[in-house]
Order: structure tokens, then C-alpha cells, then sequence
């Protein structure tokens, strides 16, 4: 019973770690879009590049997200056309970004061992 719990920790905390690293990505590559503009043109999506990230997908779950992360940036795209000031936009998406990170790495992980 005790190793079927540890199992169950460990595959929870994996998942944390990989969805952490996700996010990671995800916004390193939102910030390099918007405040390097060197790096700017290989950012963007064609139809090649989609296609070769969908063939990368290992998983389900890696073309869940990859599915909605394009549908995120098309939306963002969108929303980017009728913003004034998109630096001060992007720039306040990222502080309520990080203030969720802030506050989500003071919070333990959920475990059967601490879920009292």
C-alpha cells in the first residue's frame, strides 16, 4: 500500500514538474516574441512549422497543448489588433502571470500524504 502512495506521489509530482516546464516555455517564447525582435521571425507559425510540431507530439497531452497554444496565440493575435499600447498590454498579462506563479510556488504539492 505504501509504495502504490509513493508511486501516486511520484506520478503526481511529475506531472506538476512537466506542466511547470510547459509554462516555462510558453511564456520564455511569448517574451521572446514581444521584446526581441531579433528572434521574432522564427517564432512565427506557418503551416511547415505546424505540421512539424504536430509530427514531434509524442502524446496526446503534447497535442492537446500544442493545439491550444495556437489557439491562445491566434486569440492573443486577435486581441493585439485592437490594443492601443501592446507593450503595456503584454507587460500586464506577464505581472498577473508571475504573481500566479508567486503565489502557486508558496502552495505544497497535493498528495495523499498531505491531503489531511
Amino acid at each position: 500500500m505504501c509504495k502504490a502512495r509513493k508511486d501516486e506521489l511520484y506520478e503526481n509530482l511529475d506531472k506538476q514538474l512537466i506542466n511547470f516546464k510547459t509554462n516555462y516555455g510558453y511564456y520564455k517564447t511569448k517574451l521572446e516574441r514581444y521584446f526581441n525582435p531579433s528572434s521574432a521571425d522564427d517564432l512565427i507559425l506557418t503551416k511547415d512549422k505546424i505540421i512539424e510540431k504536430i509530427n514531434n507530439c509524442s502524446e496526446t497531452e503534447d497535442l492537446d497543448l500544442l493545439i491550444k497554444n495556437i489557439k491562445d496565440e491566434m486569440e492573443e493575435n486577435q486581441t493585439m489588433a485592437t490594443v492601443d499600447n501592446w507593450q503595456e498590454y503584454v507587460m500586464s498579462g506577464f505581472k498577473d502571470a508571475a504573481a500566479t506563479i508567486r503565489d502557486q510556488a508558496k502552495q505544497l504539492p497535493v498528495s495523499k500524504f498531505n491531503n489531511f
